[in-house]
C-alpha cells in the first residue's frame, strides 16, 4: 500500500494464503504492524477474529518511559481490557485463548 499515516499495513489475505499453505502457526505483531497506541486494539482484534494462532503485543507498564517502542505499546489498562475482547472473539470462532 502507499498509505503512509500508520507505520505499515497488515496484510490479512496474505496471512490466509500462509496459513492455508505452511503447517507452522500463524503468529502476527498488530503493535508493529501499525506502530500507534490507539489502534493496536482494533487491529488485534482483527487478527483474532481472522483466527491466527498468536498475537505478539506490545505493553509497558509505563509507556511513556519505554526506551523503544513506546508509540505503539499499551498501557497495563489497555492490555486489560483488551484481553477479554481477544477471549470472546477467539471462543466465537472455535479458539481458545491461552
Amino acid at each position: 500500500t502507499f498509505e503512509n499515516s500508520t507505520r505499515f499495513s497488515l496484510d490479512l489475505s496474505g496471512a490466509a494464503v500462509i496459513q492455508r499453505d505452511s503447517r507452522l502457526p500463524l503468529i502476527l505483531d498488530p503493535s508493529h504492524a501499525i506502530g500507534l497506541r490507539f489502534g493496536v486494539p482494533q487491529l488485534a482484534r482483527a487478527c483474532a477474529a481472522f483466527g491466527c494462532d498468536g498475537l505478539l503485543i506490545e505493553g509497558h507498564p509505563e509507556v511513556e518511559q519505554a526506551l523503544c517502542a513506546k508509540d505503539q505499546a499499551l498501557t497495563r489498562t489497555m492490555f486489560s481490557e483488551l484481553l477479554p475482547q481477544l477471549r470472546d472473539l477467539a471462543a466465537v470462532i472455535g479458539r481458545q485463548l491461552i
